[in-house]
Order: structure tokens, then C-alpha cells, then sequence
């Protein structure tokens, strides 16, 4: 890595990684408040340097739209994730299959041959779980 002299003795790597930490720094400029209203309910966030890069969040009452009102410098993003909480159900075991073997094995010697039956059913019960 060569010194560079239109980078002020920097080599490309160092201003790489000056423009990094830059970077960083601006990202993490920030100094504003969030209000989030709900009929009556209201919350506010603040966000700031010690905080920027922390996710914060807020359980929003049911029923009523939201209004997201910010106040001061930064650019802040947010991200509205809706999910129903449901109880969860209980999986039923469903028998999909039976399946019957028969045989006898009984005085069976070398090279002898046995009768093997097999049945298989398929449950009227487990078309209706799909």
C-alpha cells in the first residue's frame, strides 16, 4: 500500500477506513423523538447517539389506527409487523395408515419358505386432516 499523496499521506487502506468510521459516526447522529398514538394510548421513543443502533419495541393496543409523529434530527426507520396472537392448537395424531403382517414362523428351518400376508389401509380420517 503506497502513500498517497492526494489523501494526505494516507494509504488507501487508512482512508478506507477513516471514511468507515466517518460513516459510522453520521449514521449514529440522530437526537429525535417518536410519538406513537392509538386512540387514547400514546408511547414516545427517543432516540439518540447511545441509542441509534438499538431495535425498540412497542406492543401496540388493538383496534385503532396508529399515528407515528417524530420530532428533531436523524433519519429513523421504522417497521410495522402485525401477527395475530393465537392459542396454538393441538395436533391431533391422525392413524394415516395401518398396515397388518401375518406369518408364522413357527419350526422354521433353513431354506424354508414362509407365507407373509400383508395389508394396507388407508384411513378415511387422515383425508380429512389434509
Amino acid at each position: 500500500m503506497k502513500d498517497d499523496a492526494e489523501g494526505g499521506g494516507l494509504t488507501s487502506e487508512e482512508r478506507r477506513l477513516h471514511r468507515r468510521i466517518t460513516d459510522q459516526r453520521e449514521r449514529f447522529d440522530a437526537d429525535a423523538t417518536i410519538e406513537l398514538t392509538s386512540g387514547e394510548w400514546s408511547h414516545l421513543i427517543a432516540v439518540n447517539e447511545s441509542n441509534a443502533d438499538v431495535v425498540q419495541k412497542v406492543e401496540l393496543p388493538e383496534g385503532e389506527g396508529l399515528m407515528l409523529q417524530s420530532a428533531g434530527r436523524g433519519e429513523i426507520v421504522a417497521q410495522l409487523v402485525q401477527r395475530f396472537n393465537m392459542p396454538e392448537v393441538e395436533a391431533q395424531e391422525v392413524e394415516r395408515f395401518r398396515i397388518e403382517v401375518d406369518y408364522s414362523a413357527e419350526h422354521v428351518a433353513v431354506d424354508d419358505v414362509i407365507d407373509v400376508t400383508a395389508r394396507m389401509m388407508f384411513s378415511s380420517q387422515a383425508e380429512a386432516a389434509l
